[in-house]
C-alpha cells in the first residue's frame, strides 16, 4: 500500500506542477487588462499560455514592445493579438523559442502615410531566437518576422508588407520551415533570406523548406540566397506586377562580395541567388516579371523536376530566367540547371525567351514547350549568349558582372524535348554561339513571323530528332561556330526551308532524311516521312527501321529510348524522334478508346471459331463413334476442355464488365455489390472446400486419375460437380459486384460450358466407376435438388 500512495502522490504532484506550468489568460481587451490574468502578467512568468477570455472581445491589443526573456508558449484558442501599430509586438532577449498556436497576429501602421513607420510582430535582434507557427493567420503588418528561424505550419499570411518598400520579406529568416502556408496578398517578398553576417567569410549555411505551400497574388517574389531552398507540391499563382526595373535598387542584388542586402525584385513569383535550389511538383501560373516571369536564378544551381511553368510573362524569360555562367559562384563551382518532367506552355516575353532565357550550363529530359510566344526572339528559349538582345532585359545590377554576350557560351543539352506551336518574331530555339545538344527532340508546327528559324545556333549536335512542319526554316547554321554541326538519325521536313548555310558546315551521320527540299545536303535521301499525327513513323514510313542502330544504342543522349521513353531495341531503329512499333500502331488507328474493345472483340471472335470447330469435329461423322471424334477434338484426357474453361475465366475476371453508356443506376448498383459479394463469397468456399474433399483425387482435366477413387460423401452428398457449382456461383457473384452486363453474360457462356464440360466428364467417371450410375440417380448434377 505504501508503494502505491508514494506512486498516487508522484502523479498528484506532476498534475499540480503541469496545472502550475500553464497560465490562463482570462482578461482580455487590453494586454494589461485588469480583472483576471492579463497578458502582461503571463509573458513575465513565460512558459505555457493560454488566452481564454472570460467575456467581452476575444482580442487582446498590445500596449507596448513586449520582452521575452525565456521560452514562451501561447495558444490563442482563435484570438487576435495586435499591435501597437508603430514598432514590434515580440522582442525575444535571447536564443528563446516563441510557440505561437491559434491565433490571428495584426500590427497595422498607425499612420499609413508614414513610410518610416515600422510594424512588426516580432523582431530579433540577436539573430538568435526561433519561432514556430502554428494554425496562425498574420495580417496587415509591414514586416511581420525577422528571426533566425521561423518553422510555420498550416498558416496564413495576407496584405503583409509596404507597397513603398516591396523588397522587404513578409518573413525574414535565415532558416525556414514552411508547410500548409498560404501568402495572399502580400505587397512586399514572401520570404526573404536574412543573415546578420558576410555568408562567405562567416561561413553560416542558411536552408529553406517549403511543402504544400500556396502563393497567391502577392506583389513581389520570395527571395533565396547563399543557402539551400527546397519547394515541394507548392502553387504560384497571380504573383508580381510587372513595374518597370528602376536601376540601382536598394544595394546590389548581386554584388562582388554576394553580401546581399535588399534585393530589388525582377521576377514574378520566386528568385534565387547564389543558392541551390530544387523544386519539384510545384506549378507555377499567370505570374509576370521583368526578368523571369515565374522565377529568376542567378549564379545558382537549380532542379526543376515535375513541375508545371503556365500563362506567366516578363519581359524576358517568359517562365524562367537562368543567369548563371560558370565561376560566378565563389561557393559554388559547378552551376547547373536540371529540368526533368517539365512542361512550359502558354509563357510569353515581350522581347526574347518565350518560355527560358539562358546562361550557363543547362540539361534537360522529358522537357515540353507548347505555344510560348516571344516578341523577338526564341519563342521557346533564348540562350543570352545568342545575341545582345536579352541583355536589354537584364537590370543594371544583375548583369553588370555577367559576361558580354558571345564571351562565354551557355551549354544545353536536352533529350525527349517537346517543342510545339510555340511563336516568335525570329527564331523558335536561338541558340546563337551557344553550344546545343539535342536528341530525341521533336521541333514541329513553331512559327517565326520575321523568317527565322525552328533551331538557329552555330554549334549544334542533333540526334535522332525530327524537325517537320514549322513556319520557318527548320535548321539554320549561323557563321561562326566553335564547334561544328552535325546531324544524325533526323528527319526534317515540311519546313519552309529544311535547312539554311548547311551545305559547307553540316556534318552527317547515320541515316538522315529531308523533304520536299534538299537543302541539308545532296547525299540525304529525298522522301516524304510518311508520319502519323503524333510525329511518328507509319506503317509505310521510309524512317522505320531506317535508322542507324549504333547512334540510338550507344548515342549518350539518345540512350536507347525515343521521344515517349520507348526502347529503340532490336536489329533497327527508326530516323527520327519517336520508334514506331505495331502495337502503337494499332492503338493510334483505332483510337486509344476502343482498342481494348477491338481486343476484347478478338478474343470472342476466337473462342467463337475455336467452340465451332469442336463442335463441327465431334458432329462431323455420325457413322464413326462420337466420343472418338470428340476426344481427338478436346484431347486424349481433355486438355481442350480445361484450355476453354481458362478462356472464359479470364473473360469473366478481365474482360470489359459493361459497354458505354450502360451503367447501372440506384438501387441496382448497392443491391448488386450485397447480393453479388454474397454470391462471391459463398462461390469460392464451395469450390475450396470440394477441392479439400476431393484431396489426392483432385485435376484439373475432366478424366479421373488412374487411382483416384469415387468420392460421394460431404459436399458431394448435395452436388455431383461442386468445384463447378462454386466457379459458376462466384462468376455471378463478380458480374453482380461489378454491374456489369457483359460479365453477367461471361458467366452464363461459363455456366452452358461447365454443364456440356461435367456430361464428357460424367462419361469417364461412369467407364471407371460401376457404382456412379446410381450415385448420378439420386445426387444432382450443379444446384441441390433442382439441377
Amino acid at each position: 500500500m505504501r508503494c502505491l500512495d508514494f506512486l498516487k502522490g508522484l502523479l498528484l504532484l506532476g498534475a499540480a506542477l503541469a496545472a502550475q506550468a500553464e497560465t490562463v489568460v482570462t482578461a482580455c481587451g487590453t494586454d494589461n487588462a485588469a480583472g483576471g490574468v492579463n497578458l502582461v502578467s503571463a509573458l513575465a512568468t513565460g512558459g505555457d499560455i493560454r488566452i481564454a477570455c472570460a467575456g467581452g472581445p476575444n482580442e487582446i491589443k498590445l500596449t507596448g514592445e513586449r520582452v521575452l526573456s525565456g521560452a514562451t508558449t501561447i495558444d490563442g484558442g482563435g484570438a487576435t493579438l495586435s499591435g501597437t501599430g508603430n514598432g514590434v509586438m515580440f522582442v525575444p532577449a535571447g536564443p528563446a523559442r516563441l510557440t505561437l498556436r491559434n491565433l490571428t497576429l495584426s500590427n497595422p501602421p498607425a499612420n499609413p502615410a508614414d513610410p518610416n513607420m515600422f510594424t512588426g510582430i516580432v523582431y530579433d535582434r540577436n539573430d538568435l531566437a526561433v519561432v514556430e507557427l502554428n494554425k496562425v493567420t498574420v495580417t496587415d503588418t509591414r514586416l511581420p518576422f525577422a528571426v533566425r528561424k521561423l518553422v510555420a505550419r498550416a498558416s496564413t499570411f495576407a496584405r503583409n508588407g509596404d507597397a513603398r518598400q516591396p523588397d522587404f520579406g513578409v518573413v525574414m529568416a535565415g532558416e525556414l520551415e514552411l508547410e500548409q502556408v498560404a501568402f495572399r496578398d502580400n505587397l512586399s517578398r514572401p520570404f526573404h533570406a536574412l543573415w546578420r553576417s558576410d555568408p562567405v567569410t562567416s561561413g553560416r549555411q542558411i536552408s529553406a523548406q517549403v511543402r504544400k505551400c500556396s502563393f497567391e497574388r502577392n506583389k513581389r517574389p520570395a527571395f533565396w540566397a547563399a543557402g539551400e531552398l527546397v519547394i515541394d507540391q507548392s502553387s504560384f499563382t497571380d504573383n508580381g506586377d510587372a513595374l518597370p526595373f528602376a536601376a540601382g535598387g536598394r544595394g546590389w542584388l548581386y554584388a562582388n562580395r554576394i553580401y546581399l542586402e535588399l534585393a530589388r525584385s525582377a521576377a514574378g513569383a520566386v528568385e534565387v541567388a547564389f543558392a541551390n535550389a530544387t523544386i519539384s511538383r510545384s506549378s507555377f501560373k499567370n505570374n509576370r516579371g521583368m526578368l523571369g516571369g515565374a522565377m529568376l536564378a542567378a549564379r545558382s544551381t537549380l532542379t526543376l523536376q515535375s513541375s508545371d511553368f503556365e500563362a506567366n510573362h516578363a519581359l524576358s524569360g517568359g517562365a524562367l530566367a537562368y543567369l548563371s555562367p560558370a565561376g560566378s559562384n565563389p561557393l559554388n563551382a559547378r552551376l547547373r540547371l536540371r529540368l526533368g518532367h517539365v512542361k512550359l506552355r502558354d509563357n510569353q516575353a515581350a522581347k526574347d525567351g518565350g518560355a527560358l532565357l539562358l546562361l550557363g550550363d543547362v540539361a534537360g529530359d522529358a522537357v515540353q514547350m507548347s505555344r510560348n510566344k516571344a516578341g523577338e526572339s526564341g519563342g521557346a528559349i533564348a540562350l543570352v549568349s545568342a545575341s545582345a538582345s536579352p541583355m536589354e532585359a537584364v537590370p543594371a545590377d544583375v548583369g553588370k558582372d555577367l559576361p558580354a554576350p558571345g564571351s562565354q557560351p551557355t551549354r544545353l543539352e536536352l533529350t525527349r524535348v517537346f517543342v510545339l506551336d510555340n511563336t516568335a518574331t525570329q527564331h523558335v530555339i536561338d541558340a546563337g554561339a551557344g553550344i546545343v545538344r539535342l536528341a530525341n527532340a521533336l521541333l514541329a508546327r513553331n512559327v517565326s513571323t520575321a523568317g527565322g528559324a525552328a533551331l538557329f545556333a552555330q554549334n549544334v549536335e542533333v540526334a535522332n530528332s525530327t524537325l517537320i512542319g514549322n513556319q520557318s526554316e527548320g535548321l539554320h547554321l549561323a557563321p561562326g561556330g566553335t564547334v561544328g554541326a552535325s546531324m544524325a538519325n533526323v528527319i526534317v521536313a515540311g519546313n519552309q526551308g529544311n535547312c539554311a548555310n548547311a551545305l559547307a558546315t553540316l556534318k552527317l551521320a547515320g541515316a538522315n532524311l529531308q523533304y520536299p527540299d534538299a537543302g541539308c545536303g545532296a547525299t540525304i535521301p529525298v522522301a516524304d516521312p510518311s508520319l502519323d499525327a503524333r510525329f511518328a513513323p507509319t506503317m509505310s514510313s521510309p524512317a522505320r527501321n531506317a535508322g542507324s542502330l549504333a547512334i540510338c544504342a550507344a548515342h549518350d543522349l539518345v540512350d536507347g529510348r525515343d521521344l515517349y521513353g520507348n526502347p529503340r531495341s532490336g536489329a533497327s531503329c527508326a530516323i527520327g524522334a519517336i520508334e514506331a512499333d505495331l502495337v502503337n500502331d494499332l492503338i493510334r488507328k483505332v483510337g486509344a478508346e476502343r482498342f481494348p474493345w477491338l481486343l476484347f472483340g478478338l478474343i470472342v471472335f476466337l473462342l467463337i471459331c475455336l467452340l465451332i470447330g469442336i463442335v463441327v469435329g465431334c458432329c462431323r461423322r455420325r457413322k464413326k463413334n462420337a466420343s472418338t471424334a470428340c476426344e481427338a477434338a478436346f484431347g486424349r484426357r481433355g486438355e481442350g476442355y480445361v484450355f476453354v474453361q481458362m478462356i472464359l475465366l479470364a473473360l469473366v475476371l478481365f474482360a470489359p464488365s459493361s459497354w458505354p453508356g450502360a451503367a447501372w443506376t440506384a438501387p441496382c448498383t448497392w443491391l448488386g455489390k450485397l447480393f453479388g459479394g454474397a454470391l462471391l463469397a459463398i462461390g469460392i468456399t464451395i469450390a475450396l472446400l470440394a477441392c479439400v474433399q476431393l484431396g489426392k483425387n483432385l485435376t484439373p482435366l475432366p478424366q479421373p486419375r488412374k487411382d483416384a477413387v469415387l468420392v460421394v460423401s460431404g459436399i458431394y452428398r448435395l452436388v455431383r460437380h461442386p468445384i463447378y457449382s462454386g466457379l459458376i456461383l462466384a462468376a455471378f457473384g463478380w458480374a453482380l459486384w461489378l454491374n456489369g452486363w457483359l460479365t453477367l453474360g461471361y458467366a452464363l457462356l461459363l455456366l452452358i460450358f461447365l454443364d456440356i464440360k461435367s456430361r464428357r466428364e460424367e462419361i469417364w467417371l461412369a467407364e471407371k466407376f460401376p457404382e456412379y450410375h446410381a450415385y448420378r440417380q439420386r445426387v444432382r448434377k450443379l444446384l441441390p435438388y433442382l439441377y
